[in-house]
C-alpha cells in the first residue's frame, strides 16, 4: 500500500499517526485522514505492509530510495531493474523469475 504525506511532516509522525487506525482500515480512509489532519500541496510517499509497518523501499542496484516493486515484494527503480533485465531474468536479492 502507498500513502502520500505531506513533506513538511515527519515520517515518523504520521506512522505513529495511523499505528492508531485499526487494522485492516481501508487505505482510502488513511488517505483522506491524512490529509485532513496535515494539509500540504507537497507530497512524500511511503510503502506500507498489511500491518500498516513502513517497508524497506531502498532499490539495492543504486541505493537510493526505489519506486517499482516487483511480485517478490523487493522494491528498485524502473531504469535500475531495466538495465537488470538485460543481463537477468531474475530479482536481484531473492532471484526469483521477474
Amino acid at each position: 500500500m502507498i500513502l502520500y504525506f505531506p513533506a513538511h511532516i515527519s515520517k515518523e509522525r504520521v506512522l505513529q499517526y495511523i499505528q492508531s487506525f485499526a487494522r485492516g482500515t481501508f487505505p482510502q480512509i488513511l488517505q483522506d485522514r491524512i490529509h485532513s489532519r496535515f494539509p500540504s500541496f507537497i507530497q512524500n510517499k511511503i510503502f506500507l505492509d498489511a500491518d500498516l509497518n513502513e517497508l524497506d523501499t531502498q532499490c539495492s542496484i543504486c541505493y537510493d530510495q526505489g519506486d517499482y516493486q516487483l511480485s517478490c515484494g523487493h522494491f528498485f527503480h524502473k531504469s535500475c531493474i531495466a538495465k537488470w533485465k538485460l543481463v537477468n531474468r531474475s530479482c536481484p536479492l531473492c532471484r526469483a523469475a521477474l
